[in-house]
């Protein structure tokens, strides 16, 4: 039992950061039936179980249509929602936008611009409280 317990302590890793940690997918039984891992899967040696991304490096990439692209500027100030979470709304700084337009063969066909935000407060903002 000392055994057992000692080895779950070494499987035990420390966050560097807070935040989010999103783990990969297990295609052993297939690349149609993968699933996030879980407790209990094999893992080989030096694979990727999972990520933490820095929150700090969040952006938002967004498409502006050409009628509103006069209205936005560089460091103005945004607010973002998200469509998984319509009650979270966040701070938000545009950062840069493109000079070109994308041509969309949608109908009705229409240019857009991208325009690039980073969030203020990444880690209050994602983080439940």
């Amino acid at each position: 039992m000392d055994l057992t317990k000692s080895r779950i302590a070494q499987m035990e890793i420390k966050a560097p950061l807070a935040g989010f940690v999103v783990f990969g997918f297990n295609y052993a039984q297939g690349y149609l039936n993968a699933k996030p891992f879980k407790v209990g899967d094999n893992a080989f040696s030096g694979m990727i179980l999972a990520e933490m991304p820095d929150l700090d490096t969040l952006e938002l990439d967004a498409k502006v249509e050409e009628t509103d692209r006069g209205r936005i500027a560089v460091k103005q100030e945004a607010r973002v929602r998200v469509d998984s979470l319509p009650e979270l709304t966040m701070a938000a700084s545009i950062g840069h936008i493109s000079l070109l337009a994308e041509q969309s063969y949608s109908w009705p066909p229409s240019r857009s611009f991208h325009a690039y935000a980073s969030i203020a407060h990444p880690i209050r903002a994602c983080v439940p409280a």
